[in-house]
């Protein structure tokens, strides 16, 4: 008896429960395979879209770029006319200071030759008086010392 109850399982199983495990496991697998699929799809949308994105942010991108260097160009053609600007009236300024520096050293030159001027006459004033005591000690020496 125990024999006939294990043939009896034995046929039980391969004719009722492998068959249902089968069963069960080829839906899970189909069920699998469509959830793979499914999955697939996404990953391809999601692709898709990512790549769209990235091109969105890449134009985006460009277009923040271009926009900074005109603003960069602009600001540089602003600064360049400024310092045109300053360096012209840096030169115009510079040039007044030189025409100072000329009439200065014009008014110096005039000064020093006054100056000369003023020394020689003091000069020769101060030799004739020296020739004029001279003369004089020399009269006296030759009357001291009598003919």
């Amino acid at each position: 008896m125990a024999d006939e109850l294990w043939d009896t399982m034995v046929r039980f199983h391969h004719e009722v429960t492998l068959p249902a495990l089968r069963a069960a496991l080829l839906e899970e697998r189909r069920e699998n395979q469509a959830s793979h699929a499914e999955t697939r799809r996404e990953l391809e949308m999601l692709r898709a879209e990512t790549g769209r994105e990235l091109e969105i942010l890449r134009t985006e991108t460009q277009g923040q770029f271009a926009e900074t260097h005109r603003q960069f160009d602009l600001s540089h053609a602003e600064n360049r006319r400024h310092f045109n600007v300053s360096t012209e009236s840096l030169r115009h300024d510079i040039g007044l200071v030189a025409e100072k520096v000329i009439r200065l050293e014009e008014k110096l030159g005039q000064e020093a030759a006054s100056i000369r001027s003023e020394m020689n006459e003091r000069f020769d004033e101060t030799h004739a008086l020296i020739r004029l005591s001279h003369t004089q000690l020399e009269r006296r020496i030759h009357l001291l010392e009598g003919p």
